[in-house]
């Protein structure tokens, strides 16, 4: 007996997204607010990390709220106790970009399934999600 595809199995263990209610959508924004990662650290960085140039290149470039202030010291004295991420974010693989997609339910509903929508996954992430 072949092993079942990759399509195959997707749609059998991804349930398809349904109707969220207005209590359902204010919890899932909640959820993604509090996400940082997928599949790595929280975001959480110890007292002795030091931000490299690239850092504050892409810090400075997801963060438009800093106020012309230096990315390094707007981190030091504001960002880290906001939680904010001082790192660039990796690009996702395939697979993960997919798993992000069906992790939120919001997203799979707005972008559907595809290649279209793996892409616009992984952007959201780039650009929303891991922020």
């Amino acid at each position: 007996m072949a092993a079942p595809s990759m399509e195959v199995l997707r749609h059998t263990m991804v349930p398809v997204a349904q109707e969220v209610t207005a209590v359902e959508d204010v919890q899932i924004r909640r959820l993604i607010s509090e996400v940082r990662v997928v599949g790595g650290n929280s975001g959480k960085q110890s007292k002795a990390f030091t931000m490299t140039d690239a850092d504050a290149a892409c810090y400075t470039s997801r963060y438009s709220d800093m106020g012309g202030k230096n990315a390094k010291d707007h981190f030091r004295l504001h960002g880290d106790q906001e939680g904010r991420l001082p790192t660039c974010a990796r690009e996702l693989s395939d697979y993960e970009s997919e798993t992000y997609l069906h992790t939120f339910p919001e997203l799979q509903q707005k972008f559907g399934d595809g290649l279209s929508a793996i892409k616009q996954a992984r952007n959201h992430y780039m650009t929303t999600g891991y922020s």
